[in-house]
């Protein structure tokens, strides 16, 4: 994605965009911020290869960390480590943490075919949860349907790579 691309992405009800990326034919995410939200940035962290985007900023008065991510296909441990240390040093205010992580939270649940391994980053994910109180939203609703699921051909199974987790903290 870039600049230009970007605008793009401002149609009619977008105010801002911030976005990472690593060269136009790959790799990207980005955050659209509606025109009438009360949205003050603070600061915001993106990676070279344009797989993360993180927001700080004050909506309403009240601090939210706002991040999208984009993970590796292959188990990335310092992916995961590195969002967690990003996010961990964001800790006061509400986080909202979302996009393609490329793995699933629950290898029961939400891949057609289970395995008792529990792949490393899969791990990974579920420290980030724990260490920073995050709740998967579509779960918290949903806590025993199988979400819809994403061919994989590479693993010839079903999954579930989109989760959107929220903090629990007040």
């Amino acid at each position: 994605m870039i600049a230009k691309e970007a605008v793009k992405l401002k149609c009619m009800w977008v105010g801002q965009v911030f976005y990472s990326r690593f060269s136009s034919q790959k790799l990207g995410v980005a955050i659209l911020i509606h025109k009438r939200l009360n949205f003050a940035l603070l600061n915001q962290h993106k990676d070279e290869e344009g797989r993360f985007i993180c927001v700080e900023a004050k909506i309403d008065g009240g601090k939210v960390n706002l991040c999208n991510i984009y993970a590796p296909n292959i188990e990335d441990l310092k992916f995961f480590y590195k969002i967690n240390k990003l996010l961990v040093g964001l800790s006061d205010g509400q986080t909202l943490l979302g996009g393609d992580f490329n793995q699933v939270q629950d290898g029961i649940l939400d891949k057609s075919t289970y395995s008792k391994r529990i792949p490393r980053d899969q791990q990974a994910i579920h420290q980030i949860v724990d260490d920073l109180s995050l709740v998967d939203i579509w779960r918290l609703i949903n806590p025993r349907e199988k979400k819809s699921l994403h061919f994989s051909p590479i693993n010839i199974h079903l999954l579930q790579k989109s989760i959107i987790f929220y903090s629990l903290k007040l």
